[in-house]
């Protein structure tokens, strides 16, 4: 959603606009609060699936609770250079901390601070991502429950591990 014409609004402004100019027929609710752990709770009632497009290692652990408490599918995804994550997480699979370790040890932010957000990883991630979604919402074809799909896209390598 990122652009210099861009710079300076909010970004659930920025992408609720995109969506509609894509598909006026997706309904959008954008939400702009800092949100903490119980305000998830809420939003996420009624959904279909929650993503994880967030770039902080303790919001991805409220989010991933939230999830659960409202048995809602966590569709994860998370860059760091040219290497980049997918894993869908049912509710409850607590794929986190298999993932990031222990959440009481954690730091704010990964290896992304140093080596940087490729948009083309980025817009790989996304991808991915979405089709996830698409598999939970239409319930065709298998999400990628129980794993994470590790990619390296500058020795442009994908390999799956159990989590």
């Amino acid at each position: 959603f990122s652009s210099e014409e861009v710079i300076g609004r909010p970004k659930v402004e920025v992408a609720a606009a995109l969506i509609a100019s894509i598909n006026g027929a997706v309904e959008v609710t954008a939400i702009q609060k800092r949100v903490g752990p119980d305000d998830l709770v809420g939003i996420l009632s009624g959904a279909a699936a929650a993503v994880d497009a967030l770039d902080g290692i303790p919001s991805r652990f409220a989010l991933s609770d939230a999830a659960a408490a409202v048995k809602v599918p966590l569709v994860h995804g998370s860059v760091a250079g040219f290497a980049g994550q997918v894993a869908t997480m049912g509710p409850g699979a607590g794929g986190f901390t298999a993932i990031f370790g222990d959440r009481e040890h954690l730091p704010e932010q990964g290896v992304e601070v140093s080596l940087g957000n490729l948009p083309g990883v980025v817009g790989a991630v996304a991808s991915l991502q979405t089709v996830e979604v698409i598999k939970i919402l239409t319930g065709r074809g298998e999400p990628i429950i129980g794993r994470l799909l590790f990619m390296d896209l500058e020795a442009v390598t994908f390999d799956f591990l159990d989590i």
